[in-house]
């Protein structure tokens, strides 16, 4: 199903045809309205219920893609297509769960929610989980296999992203007269040729810098420009980053005679490992896989921020695969097939009614 974020319509076709398939197996589904885009909940028992025990979360919406990449490939045990990793396998995952247990005829003896959003790959104002936190999911616990850690580890911290613009404003006049005018282009690389600097030796522990963007002008030689705008992303390690981060940026501004306007923020998210819902799945896993989940640090940005924010245990952890923002993404079969096993296993501990 064609989900890239910017497919509002193909991507609410695939959210009902979920909510379909849920709702035939006795969920109680509810879809939710904003900002033109629709997310899904759903949870077992005969109403809406904001507080299951145990949330599945994931994201529908894919990065861009080639018309091949809609097609699965299967080659030396590895699956091959767009969201194989991230993240639809979590959804074909949660399905089958779902179906499953309403073949045994024991849905109704679990407590847990599903959660399906469509914008996790687009920086929006309010993301899908915000939204559904901001009507009042509260969860016990959150699993969102959205990590970029290996199979089957678990996230111990998630990188934050700061996006913003930097504008420069000056005034324009014919390349052969310079001093008639003001460059937007000068100020603005002085800004960021400093702001650079600062993130000179950023790493995986660290923050980091990305430039991803420079615009304006008008595109010709002869021309002073009179706006340049840069695009700006910054990832966060900890929670002292952003501050320390905006007020580099207030500074340099005022420096460079510069401006930034905010685009979006996501903080750093710690999502509880030490929590005894999280350590019982890393029991669940070990179970299944033979081997106990190691505690990694993140350098993806995910909604895990969101259920953080608020005090919700948020499990990040997947199946072994990768590339995901690019033409080869893949997920290995062996691990994928363990997702739904683990998942039946830590819903038999922590959410089975009788």
């Amino acid at each position: 199903m064609p989900t890239v974020t910017a497919n509002t319509a193909g991507t609410r076709a695939a959210i009902e045809y979920i909510q379909s398939y849920l709702a035939q197996r006795g969920m109680h589904c509810t879809l939710y309205e904003y900002s033109e885009r629709t997310a899904l909940t759903a949870c077992t028992g005969t109403k809406e219920r904001k507080k299951p025990l145990v949330q599945l979360s994931a994201h529908i919406d894919v990065v861009p893609y080639r018309d091949s990449q809609l097609t699965l490939q299967e080659k030396d045990g590895k699956l091959y297509g767009r969201g194989v990793y991230d993240m639809k396998f979590a959804i074909a995952g949660f399905m089958e769960l779902v179906d499953m247990l309403h073949e045994e005829g024991t849905l109704h003896e679990y407590d847990f929610g599903i959660a399906i959003t469509p914008d996790e790959e687009a920086s929006t104002q309010i993301s899908g989980v915000e939204h559904l936190i901001q009507e009042g999911y509260r969860p016990s616990v959150a699993i969102l296999p959205d990590s970029t850690a290996p199979g089957w580890d678990i996230e111990k911290v998630a990188k934050g992203r700061w996006c913003f613009e930097l504008i420069s404003v000056g005034k324009t006049t014919h390349a052969s007269r310079p001093w008639e005018g003001e460059s937007a282009s000068t100020k603005l690389v002085a800004a960021l040729h400093e702001l650079a600097t600062h993130y000179k030796d950023g790493g995986r522990a660290t923050d980091t810098l990305n430039i991803g963007s420079i615009n304006g002008g008008g595109g010709i030689y002869n021309s002073v420009p009179d706006q340049m705008v840069a695009n700006v992303e910054i990832r966060l390690s900890n929670a002292e980053s952003y501050p320390k981060a905006t007020k580099l940026v207030r500074e340099l501004c005022e420096k460079h005679n510069v401006t930034s306007a905010d685009f979006f923020l996501a903080e750093p998210a710690w999502p509880i490992t030490d929590d005894p819902l999280v350590q019982e799945y890393c029991q669940s896993v070990k179970k299944i896989t033979g081997r106990m989940p190691e505690g990694v640090t993140s350098l993806g940005g995910s909604d895990a921020n969101f259920y953080t924010s608020v005090g919700i245990p948020c499990i990040l952890s997947c199946p072994k695969g990768g590339d995901h923002h690019s033409g080869t993404e893949w997920v290995d079969k062996t691990s994928l097939e363990q997702f739904v096993p683990i998942l039946r296993d830590y819903l038999d501990k922590v959410a089975r009614k009788v």
